[in-house]
């Protein structure tokens, strides 16, 4: 069994090893830690290869779009944490009439 390097995976998955970092950080590739190396199986990298497959498309039809256009919900839900961030909207300030 030979470990590989975070270069030989980044360079087998054909993504940089930022990305690397991130789809480990996310747990979707199993790996080791020896010391404050990280090292990777074969046998890892193949079933996170496998488990990443996409199942294609009938001639003629098109793939799903997913997450390409958000839906009414998703704005919502980003409405609210953007309020929730900011705070409501602060109405305008009635003016106020100027006496002479």
């Amino acid at each position: 069994m030979r470990l590989l390097t975070e270069d030989e995976v980044a360079l087998q998955l054909a993504v940089s090893k930022v990305t690397l970092g991130r789809i480990r950080r996310r747990g979707e590739i199993a790996h080791r830690k020896i010391g404050n190396q990280v090292r990777y199986i074969q046998a890892d990298v193949d079933e996170y290869v496998a488990r990443s497959r996409v199942a294609a498309s009938a001639p003629g039809e098109r793939a799903p779009q997913l997450g390409r256009y958000p839906t009414d919900i998703d704005r919502e839900i980003s409405r609210r944490v953007t309020m929730s961030i900011i705070g409501q909207p602060r109405k305008p300030r009635k003016k106020a009439a100027v006496e002479l």
